[in-house]
């Protein structure tokens, strides 16, 4: 990729020489410069933390077990990134069964600079990569932070380049109309496209939890003691001799003799699940580690050898970034590294306003939420930044499809509306929503537990987690079905019936792990919890909506507004309805509106994005539909149009080719 900054670091170039030869140390100071980068883009390719998590264990610990292999200690960082991409595209299916053939290879550049320079649009830019589909999103992150190109990524995902092509296209296109782009001047030689530069933007900024920290390195020491000790058996050097490399004792067989070292795939090793050791507490130095070590037996405490290992490392790492920052090298900017960030209790902010016009919202899903306004008395989609989806035109609410919740994610989960006592679909993608179509019946798909499930109820898994009831009572579970969050608190999606009924065919109970937080409902009133079950907002409120990007709608004292969490930002300024510009000039006093008209044109006609004949064409009605009248507008011509709703917007029919359906009005 043109343009990619992959500027060699003199630093890693000599770290990575010394970690090959083995120094555990160099391999601790590898991982401390290159952590965020590598956790970022396993972040950003998964869009779920605790995937990145183990994604970033693995790619470690495979990058460690491999490095002698690598000719070029310069190019760790790329071999690092390449990893990372390898790790998530395992056990992944893509499919691109829409995308066009014959596509050629587009410009880099494609956003303007005020994308970079505005917090706003460079905001809404890194949330529309978010919303992207797994494939959309990975060829962008891929092509962009990566530097990989179209070539490789067609190898990567085993498609054409012209399908690549294709696929960036289309992402590049949603994030161009989501942050509000203009069109691009010509990149300037020597500079990085924009959407590369907030990559590296997020990258440098993005908090990394210290206990992730601790958690990934200590996996990774692990798996590459067992390899390493393995290695030595099979090359007939016994245990490692270095004091730097702290491995047990080989075990002893029954009688006198070693037993026989299992072979290990070196694939299915490093993917074993981890076992998650204990952390040192505050205050343990290197000192008392050294004593630690030294105090106990090899062959008996190889699972505290380990653990003291890890935090001696992570200790030098911390001791070593704080010497920096405090200027032990005046000439150099300080480098503090991830594991040198304190902790800080998450926080929370009320900000009441701005949902004045919302006489209702209602939960539909993970992705939007039904609200009626107090001006059109009608019932419109918004989704959890406060965009308005779907216009407020309709006179009945959206609802979760009746038979569409099942515990599998299969994509049978969605909201529907009745228009004409017909029921309608609603589509979700890339951030959009629109009226799709007749809803088709369907049965339901529902889910047998495992025979050794310790819950009696279970509801849809998010970012690896899951609402469990038992006794009555809710918390989360994991994959494994082992309790993370305690059973002590209550179905949020109740009321005395209609939308939201608890009911396993109609609804989720709980609200969704979201970058994880969750919004729980305990002695009737809501609150925020983070995965520790600790209170990050305060049990008060009346209503909290799912959150997105640690910003959370919610209902306090009567007033719907916003909450904020830990550092997050709210960049939402109230509900905007996309008004026609030109609703003025509609007229209704003819009695055109909410009267009902049958298409007489002969084959069809033509729906038109405003009243003119050579205006935008947007869809087709059939002869014989029957529409309802939303009022006429008068074109330049003279010639009368009816304005109708199609598909969450306005759309305008020639006058002459309905006529009024009597028979109903």
């Amino acid at each position: 990729m043109n343009g990619e900054d992959f500027s060699v670091n003199e630093d890693i170039v000599r770290y990575v020489s010394a970690a090959s030869a083995g120094d555990t140390d160099a391999m601790a100071k590898l991982f401390s410069k290159t952590l965020k980068s590598s956790y970022y883009l396993a972040y950003r390719l998964s869009g779920d933390h605790d995937e990145a998590v183990e994604i970033t264990k693995n790619a470690y610990t495979r990058v460690f077990c491999t490095l002698p292999r690598l000719k070029k200690p310069e190019a760790f960082e790329i071999f690092m990134r390449q990893n990372i991409a390898s790790v998530y595209k395992e056990g992944r299916k893509f499919t691109f069964g829409d995308a066009l053939a014959d596509i050629p290879e587009g410009q880099l550049e494609f956003l303007s600079e005020d994308v970079y320079e505005e917090d706003a649009k460079r905001s809404a830019a890194a949330v529309a990569v978010s919303d992207l589909s797994d494939e959309l999103r990975s060829a962008l992150v891929l092509h962009y932070y990566s530097g990989m190109p179209v070539t490789p990524l067609a190898r990567y995902f085993n498609v054409s380049e012209s399908t690549v092509n294709s696929v960036l296209s289309k992402a590049k296109e949603v994030i161009f109309d989501k942050c509000g782009s203009s069109e691009p001047g010509i990149q300037k030689p020597g500079t990085l496209p924009v959407l590369n530069r907030i990559f590296k933007l997020e990258a440098e900024n993005i908090p990394v939890n210290p206990a992730d920290v601790r958690e990934i390195f200590a996996y990774v020491f692990e798996k590459y003691n067992t390899f390493k000790q393995v290695e030595n058996i099979k090359n007939g050097a016994g245990s490692p001799k270095s004091p730097e490399f702290f491995s047990p004792e080989v075990p002893k067989g029954q009688g006198n003799e070693e037993s026989e070292p299992e072979g290990i795939d070196f694939d299915t090793f490093i993917d074993q699940p981890s076992r998650k050791p204990a952390v040192a507490k505050a205050g343990f130095g290197i000192d008392s580690i050294k004593n630690f070590i030294a105090n106990f037996n090899l062959k008996r405490d190889y699972r505290k050898l380990i653990i003291a290992a890890a935090a001696l490392l992570i200790l030098i790492l911390i001791i070593a970034g704080i010497a920096k920052a405090a200027g032990k090298n005046k000439n150099e900017t300080p480098d503090v590294s991830v594991t040198d960030t304190v902790a800080e209790k998450v926080a929370s902010k009320w900000i009441p306003g701005g949902f004045e016009d919302c006489a209702e919202i209602t939960y539909l899903n993970e992705n939007m939420a039904c609200f009626k306004s107090v001006t059109t008395q009608k019932y419109g989609i918004m989704d959890y930044n406060g965009n308005i989806l779907i216009q407020p035109r309709y006179d009945t609410e959206f609802r979760p499809c009746g038979t569409g919740r099942d515990y599998s994610n299969m994509g049978k989960y969605h909201v529907v509306i009745k228009i004409d006592n017909t029921d309608y679909y609603v589509s979700y993608s890339n951030g959009k929503a629109e009226i799709a179509g007749v809803h088709q019946s369907h049965s339901f798909e529902d889910d047998t537990f495992p025979s050794n499930a310790k819950y009696d109820e279970r509801d849809r898994y998010f970012e690896g987690l899951a609402a469990a009831q038992k006794n009555g009572k809710w918390g989360y579970v994991d994959s494994e079905g082992k309790k993370v969050i305690p059973y002590q608190y209550e179905a949020v999606n109740v009321t005395d019936g209609g939308l939201n009924t608890l009911n396993k065919y109609n609804s989720d109970y709980c609200r969704p792990v979201t970058g994880g937080l969750i919004a729980v409902k305990r002695d009737g009133v809501m609150g925020i919890i983070n995965l520790k079950n600790e209170t990050v907002a305060q049990f008060e409120y009346s209503m909290i909506m799912p959150g997105k990007d640690g910003v959370f709608i919610a209902k306090k004292d009567g007033t719907w507004g916003v909450i904020t969490t830990g550092n997050a930002v709210s960049t939402f300024t109230g509900v905007k309805y996309l008004l026609d510009a030109s609703d003025d000039e509609i007229s209704t006093e003819a009695g055109q509106g909410d009267k009902y008209y049958i298409v007489i044109g002969s084959g069809g006609i033509n729906i038109r994005a405003d009243a003119d004949k050579d205006a935008q064409k947007i869809g087709e009605l059939s002869t014989g539909s029957r529409v309802k009248g939303q009022g006429t507008k008068t074109a330049a011509n003279g010639n009368a149009w009816l304005r109708i709703e199609y598909n969450g917007r306005y759309g305008y029919i020639a006058m002459n080719l309905v006529r009024e359906d009597t028979s109903s009005n």
